[in-house]
C-alpha cells in the first residue's frame, strides 16, 4: 500500500479502480450488554458497489448499524443473542436504515462491479432453539435463508440447510444437525453472475475455497443480490453470534479479524485522467483510516 499513492488531480476524464478483495464488514460484537438496535460498531459496513453515484469503489466511512423491532435482540457477554423470529438486520453499506439508497449503493449484484460475496459468522444454539440462521435481503426482499431451517430433514431431526424465501420455500438440508451447546462456523458463499450460493459448516479458511467442500447448495433466484442480512432464531430458547464478517472473497475472511495486511494499489488512467484512490479501501484485516500517516508526499497529485 504505497502511501504516496493518495488523490491524483490531473484533469477532468475519471478512471476506476481495478477489482479487489474487500473487507466489506465485520463486527465481533464487543460491545456493553444490551439492546442491539443502533449499535454500528465493528469495522465496515460502509461499501459503495455502485458505479451509478459516481465511478467511486469502497469504503464511505459512513456505516450503517444494527436494527431490530425486538427489545429482547441484546449483546449478552459479546455475542449477539437472538430468541424471536424479529432478530437483527445489517446493511453492508450506511448510514440509512434500508431498503434505501444508502443500501442500494452498498449491494452486491450482478450488474455491479463486485458480484461475489462471503459471509462467515460463528453460531451456537441453545436446548430449545427450533430453527435459527442468517436471511439474505436485497433491497428489502428476503430470499434465501441460511443456516437450520424450520421443517426437519431426511433424518426426521433439525439439520442445516438452504431455505427459499423467508420460510416458505423449498429446504435443501445437508444431513448434519446441529448439537446444542457447540459452537459452528457457517460461511456463505454467493457468486450472483452464476446464480449460485453454497454452506459451508466449520470449513478450513486457511485452505482455498475448492479445497473446501459445501453442506448444501442451492441457485439464486434471477436478479437476485444481496444488500443486507438478518440473523433470527426461533424457538424456546435463543441462539447466540459472533464474529460476523462479509467479504468479497475467500482468501479475505481468515483477515478480516486479523491485523491490517498492506495490498498494493494501482489503476489505469488516460492521459490528463482524474483519480481519487482510497488507499485503505483494499487492504484486508482491521484498519484504522486515522492512522494512516503519509511518509512521501506524491511526485504528482495531493494525499
Amino acid at each position: 500500500m504505497p502511501p504516496q499513492v493518495g488523490i491524483f488531480c490531473l484533469g477532468l476524464a475519471l478512471a476506476t479502480l481495478p477489482l479487489r478483495a474487500y473487507v466489506i464488514g465485520s463486527d465481533s460484537f464487543d460491545y456493553a450488554d444490551g439492546p442491539v438496535t443502533g449499535l454500528a460498531g465493528g469495522t465496515g459496513f460502509d461499501f459503495d458497489n455502485s458505479l451509478a453515484n459516481g465511478p467511486y469503489l469502497g469504503p464511505t466511512f459512513s456505516s450503517s448499524d444494527w436494527s431490530s423491532e425486538n427489545a429482547s435482540t441484546q449483546i449478552i457477554s459479546g455475542a449477539l443473542r437472538t430468541d424471536s423470529s424479529l432478530g437483527a438486520m445489517r446493511e453492508f453499506n450506511g448510514p440509512g436504515p434500508g431498503p434505501s439508497l444508502d443500501e442500494t449503493y452498498g449491494a452486491i449484484a450482478a450488474d455491479r462491479p463486485v458480484t461475489t460475496v462471503y459471509l462467515c459468522i460463528e453460531m451456537t444454539r441453545s436446548a430449545g432453539v427450533t430453527w435459527g440462521g442468517l436471511a439474505l435481503f436485497f433491497e428489502g426482499e428476503d430470499s434465501l435463508f441460511f443456516g437450520v431451517p424450520g421443517a426437519a430433514g431426511g433424518s426426521g431431526q433439525r439439520e442445516f440447510g438452504i431455505e427459499t424465501a423467508g420460510g416458505g420455500g423449498p429446504i435443501v438440508h445437508s444431513g448434519v444437525n446441529p448439537v446444542a451447546g457447540q459452537t459452528y462456523t457457517m460461511v456463505i458463499a454467493i457468486d450472483t453472475v452464476a446464480g449460485t450460493s453454497a454452506l459451508y459448516i466449520d470449513p478450513d479458511l486457511s485452505l482455498p475455497q475448492a479445497s473446501n467442500s459445501p453442506v448444501a447448495t442451492q441457485v439464486l433466484n434471477p436478479g437476485d443480490g444481496v444488500s443486507s442480512i438478518l440473523l433470527n432464531s426461533g424457538g424456546s430458547s435463543h441462539v447466540d453470534w459472533d464474529n460476523f464478517a462479509v467479504c468479497s472473497t475467500w482468501e479475505s475472511l481468515s483477515a478480516a479479524f486479523g491485523p491490517p495486511i498492506p495490498v498494493a494499489d494501482e489503476a489505469t488512467m488516460r492521459h490528463h485522467g482524474k483519480l481519487r484512490l482510497p488507499v485503505l479501501g483494499n487492504d484486508l484485516g482491521t484498519t484504522d483510516p486515522t492512522t494512516l500517516v503519509i511518509d512521501t508526499t506524491p511526485a504528482h497529485g495531493t494525499a
